[in-house]
Order: structure tokens, then sequence, then C-alpha cells
């Protein structure tokens, strides 16, 4: 019984069966009797009509709350719980540096910077071989030549860009060095906020938002000297690929769209348009972008980076990562934007936290444990070949690098299970664009899409989503066993259960290249490692990486220095 306030609602009894004085409730409980089975359910005539008032209940509390909305940046009273605290030390950095650490290795740099790592630009830079002005130049050319063909630019920043990389200049003139991405430009994902330059979403609704400030991970970047000369695409609302300005496409091959959500991020950055570029992840938006077109991406741990200014889909879910070119260009961007920088960065984003972090190399694999997931557990049909070459190619070369190869299994559980709290936050964070018919205005309107899905979760049973989040507390658990049995674990594209598993329970991933298939597109795997662990993620995925040999090739197309 709930306590007072509520309203009575008498009923009467005439000749059609129960039906309700006040408006049409005779009509709406038919409605819902005949709904029933789609929520697994059985109703009576009496109970229908019983349910019929207890969602009008429902919905006059729902708008008397939406008199006065919560803004969308505000995250549920309820958050992510399965996380451990953050460490003291960095616990991959304590336990892999005695092995066998070393520097990372770039190599020299390449005669077109345009595909050079961070650390060959870093050292162009100080060498004074390259100014930051003349690299700026050549992202906005590249930018500006490419972009529309891939489709992966929304807007160039160009004056803000050249702005900033004079100022740069100016301060390595003066000696000044404010880190490695001192000069460097990038490009953003059009989800984060930039003040006073249009942040999108890639969705139609939100065309014309202006922003009056910078997210976290931009003001950081920009703190880091890092120059933005970008807004990259994303599929719309950060799902898939497509967005109202059309598809992004892979740079291998144009006729594929490039994946998502963070499609232009890993686009730009395999095209050598950009550096590097920042993406986010709710359920497998850098992970899937970077194995489709060969980008290197870090997917942190749950809270490791501010989400202040980043479009909210899932507060629960949502993390913020690199896409670079190498494994090790990743720790090197991760290094600038992790942790709790500034008093927005913390008010605008409860769930982070400031944990250590230690970038290092490894000589080998000596004394390193590396689990491989059973290929039981992947998909089946024509991509379950090339999924098992890449962990016969990696059992190899991990056992050549001197490292352990582990053989493990991922527990039983209904896994998708764990899609069903995206769903239903990502439908409350856009409640308002699904009740004003805004959805209407997207490009996408597939049964899979954002309009359908945001519609379609109304009907999710509350005890359904408390169910998901009970299973997740396990599954959480049993992949933190799971990853505590080795260093690190490696997976191919096609371990969907493991992708879904780690979303939910918030563990971090490293995606990089391995080869390449029949077709000349690129094959990548995905190593998952334990909570706070990046470090670990990154010295072990670019030992493999480099002895595969694969990270260099680079789209013909777009490889104007051939």
């Amino acid at each position: 019984m709930l306590p007072g306030g509520t309203k009575r609602i008498r009923a009467s009894k005439g000749h059609g069966g129960v039906y309700c004085r006040f408006g049409r409730r005779n009509t709406h409980a038919s409605q819902l009797r005949a709904a029933a089975p789609l929520l697994g359910l059985k109703l009576s005539a009496r109970k229908a009509a019983q349910a019929v008032r207890m969602l009008a209940e429902f919905r006059r509390v729902g708008r008397a709350r939406s008199c006065r909305p919560t803004p969308r940046e505000i995250a549920p009273a309820v958050t992510l719980s399965v996380v451990a605290p953050p460490p003291a030390e960095d616990p991959g950095a304590a336990r892999l540096r005695s092995v066998s650490a070393s520097p990372h290795g770039d190599g020299p740099a390449p005669h077109n910077p345009e595909f050079a790592t961070l650390g060959q630009l870093r050292g162009l830079l100080d060498s004074g071989t390259v100014t930051s002005v003349g690299l700026t130049e050549l992202a906005l050319s590249r930018l500006e030549k490419y972009g529309p063909a891939l489709e992966c630019v929304v807007m160039l920043c160009a004056d803000r860009a050249l702005e900033q990389a004079r100022r740069m200049d100016r301060e390595l003139a003066e000696g000044v060095r404010r880190g490695p991405l001192h000069g460097i430009p990038w490009g953003a994902k059009d989800l984060f906020d930039t003040a006073g330059i249009e942040t999108s979403y890639g969705a139609e609704p939100f065309r014309g938002r202006v922003p009056a400030r910078d997210a976290a991970v931009v003001r950081a970047l920009d703190e880091a000297g890092a120059v933005l000369v970008a807004k990259l695409s994303l599929g719309a609302l950060a799902y898939g690929d497509i967005w109202y300005g059309g598809r992004t496409n892979n740079p291998w091959d144009r006729s594929q769209g490039s994946s998502g959500s963070s499609a232009g991020s890993a686009a730009a950055v395999v095209a050598g348009l950009v550096p590097f570029a920042l993406g986010t992840e709710t359920m497998g938006s850098i992970i899937s972008p970077s194995l489709t077109c060969g980008a290197a991406g870090l997917r942190p741990t749950f809270g490791r980076v501010s989400r202040d200014g980043a479009m909210p889909l899932c507060w629960s879910y949502d993390k913020i990562g690199p896409i670079c070119r190498t494994a090790a260009c990743t720790a090197t961007v991760f290094e600038a934007i992790h942790g709790v920088r500034d008093k927005e960065a913390a008010e605008g984003d409860p769930d982070c936290v400031t944990a250590p972090f230690e970038s290092f190399g490894l000589m080998s694999l000596n004394g390193v444990r590396v689990g491989l997931l059973s290929t039981e557990q992947m998909r089946s049909g024509e991509h379950a070949a090339r999924d098992k070459q890449v962990l016969e190619r990696a059992r190899s070369t991990i056992s050549d690098l001197g490292g352990e190869v582990v053989e493990l299994s991922l527990p039983p559980f209904a896994y998708e299970t764990m899609i069903l709290p995206v769903y239903a936050e990502a439908a409350a964070s856009f409640e308002s664009l699904t009740g004003s018919g805004g959805d209407d205005r997207m490009r996408r309107q597939a049964v899979e899409a954002w309009p359908n899905v945001f519609r379609s979760v109304r009907f999710l049973s509350a005890i359904e989503y408390i169910e998901a989040q009970r299973l997740r507390r396990v599954i959480a658990s049993e992949i933190d066993a799971l990853c505590g049995q080795v260093d690190a674990v490696l997976a191919p594209e096609g371990a969907e259960e493991m992708l879904l598993a780690t979303n939910g329970s918030g563990h971090p991933s490293l995606t990089f290249r391995t080869g390449f298939d029949a077709a000349g597109m690129p094959v990548g795997a995905t190593l998952y490692g334990r909570w706070w662990e990046e470090s670990t993620l990154v010295a072990v995925g670019e030992s493999i990486e480099t002895a595969m040999g694969a990270a260099q090739r680079r789209p013909p197309e777009y490889d104007v220095g051939q």
C-alpha cells in the first residue's frame, strides 16, 4: 500500500464488464489486456482494469516530474558500484616493471608525418624539423581533402586550431614544454562540448547546439598543449556509423562503413587525417570501429576519465578513451586525460576518480601470462575461421615473445542481458526527445535504431531492469576473477560476450591491429584486463602489436608519400 496522496478511482459494473467512470478506462483495460502477453503476463479483465488505474497514477507522477526536467548531465542517484576502489599505486606497473621493462619504441619518423606516431611527432617538433602550425595546417588540409569521401568530419576548427598552434610554437621557442602532446593536432568525437563550436551528437534534432564551455577532456588536452583541429563524426546519439551527414566510411574500402559509434575518430586516424582522436564507449563504440578500421583504441576502467561535458548516454556505462595508430600512442593520450583535473571535472562526473598510471614497454613477455578465450564461445559462420586464425597467430606470437598462454572460458551467463540497462538509461537520457517527437527527425529509423529503442523501452519491466542489474554484479565478479588469473585476456573480434560482459563490469580493454584478411581488410584483437591496469594492457599489447608487424601498413589511397 502506498502512503497518502494516491487518488482513489471508483469502479462500477456495467453490461460490458468492469469499467471505470473516468475517461475511457475500459478501452484502455482491453488494450492493456491484449498487450500483456508481450510482457509475459496474462491478465483477466479485473486485473487489467486495476493495472490501468495504477498506470494512470504512474503517468500522473511522470507528468508532475517532467514539469521541471532534470538536466541530462545529472547522473542517477544509483551509480555503478561493482568496480573496485582505485589502488594506491599502479598494480600493473608494480607487477611487470620488474619483469623486462623498457621505454616505448617508436622507430625513426617517416618521410610523411601524417602517419607518424605521437613519439615520432614529438621528436620532429623538439628538433625543429616541423612546427605545430605546420602539422596543424597539414591536418586541416587532409581533413578538408579526404573528409568528404570518408564522411568523417562534422566541422573544422581552423581558427581555433591555428591560433592555438601559433601559441604552442611560441612556447616551444621559449623552451616551454607542456608534455608529449605539446603542439600535436587531434580530433574530437562530436559529443564532446566545445565552447562556441557546435556539438551536435551526430543527430538532426541537435544541429545548431552550441555549448558555452569545453568538456573536461578538451580542457585537459588544451592544458597538455594538443591542438584541436576538427569535430569528427559519430553515429547519431552514439550508435553505429550513420549520422545526419551520411555514413562514415572505412579508409580501406569506402564501400563499407567504419562501424561506430566512434566512427569518424577511427577513420580519421587510420587515414592519416589526425594523429589521434578521442572516442567513447558504452557497448563497443571504441572497440568496434578500432577493429573495423585497424586503429588502436584504449577503453579505460569505468570512472578513469571525467565525462563532464560529454553527451550522457548511459551514466553507469559511458567511458572515454583515445583512438590512435599504435598501442603505445594510446598511453600517451591517456596520461593527459585520466583522473580529476579540475573542480568542474569532478562536479560534472561524480564517478570520476584519480588513480595512478605508469606507462612503460616490455622487452619481452617473459613472466607474462596471457589468457586466450575458447573458440567455442565465439561467433559462428563466415567469420569463425578468421577469429580462429587470430587466436592461433596470437598464441604463436605470445609464445615466441616468451609469454605463457593460458586457456580460459567465460562462465555461462545470459550476457545479452547487459544491454537492458543501456537501453533503459539511454531512453531516460533522451526522454524529452522521444516525448516531443524529435526522434522522427533522425535519419536512422530501423527497428534496432535509437528512436524505436527509446519508445519500446518504456514497456521494459522494472523487474527485468533490476534483475539485469543484479546479474551485472554477478558477471562483474566473475569477469574480475577471470582476469585475475592472468595479466591480460586476448580475444578476437567475434568474442561478443566478452565485450558485453566487460562493458557491464567496467573492466578496461585495448584493441589493436594484428594483420589483414584475404581481402586486404584489417584484422584485430582486443586485450581485456583487470580494473585500473591500463598500463599492463598497453605494455603487453605493444609487444604483440610490434611482433605481428601490421600496425605500420597504411591505406594506399591516403598514403601520398609512398
